[in-house]
């Protein structure tokens, strides 16, 4: 059972995460009683981004809305640095954005991508995510536990021998929201892809059957515990 008023921030690089990484455990959480933000980290940033046009940005803003009102989230956060050149950007502006939307949602939950997806992205995230969030520095807050989520096209895509693998030890039953989770990933008409690719419909329902078998459901999405303070 989920916690009553349980109040989470799921953390995203980029627009689509939320829900390939933990749309069903979003969708589960509201339905439930709890509350859901989200931040989004990426955007155009300042100035022209090198790569895409203000356009798609827009269309971006408009698909996270959507998806997140199948989900049910609450409030949608955008820090609007640079997407695809984190590599290329101060860490401690990506610390301070991401430091600054948890101090202000406050939550006893955090979800965060895994350090090590293969999108720089998604490192420089979950590394901010974990430099804002370090315990001795939560003494006076909420936060309880904090769970990484794995992405379709980004988790596990380096070999084990150069970094660590993804391997999971919470498992959330997801049976009854796994329609939510498609049904929103199906407002990023911009980033769906069709069957044979990992950002599909089927691909997201094959993997949540999959980790569903790990505890003997139909659907189910999977996490690391990074850390978890009980008093």
């Amino acid at each position: 059972m989920i916690k009553k008023n349980l109040k989470a921030l799921v953390i995203a690089p980029h627009p689509d995460d939320e829900v390939l990484g933990a749309g069903g455990f979003i969708r589960k959480i509201t339905e439930q009683g709890g509350s859901v933000d989200l931040l989004i980290v990426t955007g155009s940033g300042e100035g022209v981004h090198p790569i895409w046009p203000p356009k798609s940005w827009k269309i971006s803003k408009s698909e996270t809305k959507r998806a997140a009102n199948i989900l049910g989230i609450d409030n949608i956060f955008y820090s609007n640095l640079p997407a695809a050149i984190l590599d290329n950007y101060p860490n401690y502006k990506i610390n301070k954005s991401i430091d600054f939307v948890i101090k202000k949602v406050d939550p006893e939950l955090l979800i965060i991508p895994y350090h090590h997806d293969l999108h720089i992205d998604h490192y420089k995230v979950s590394y901010a995510s974990l430099v804002a969030s370090r315990p001795y520095l939560n003494v006076d807050n909420k936060l309880r536990k904090i769970i990484a989520y794995e992405t379709l096209s980004e988790t596990n895509l380096f070999p084990s021998i150069i970094n660590n693998s993804f391997s999971p030890d919470l498992y959330v039953d997801i049976t009854e929201t796994i329609k939510f989770k498609i049904e929103a990933m199906k407002q990023y008409e911009s980033q769906c892809q069709s069957d044979l690719m990992p950002r599909s419909p089927k691909a997201i329902e094959s993997l949540a059957h999959l980790r569903g078998t790990f505890i003997g459901v139909s659907h189910a999405e999977a996490f690391i515990t990074l850390y978890e303070k009980i008093i």
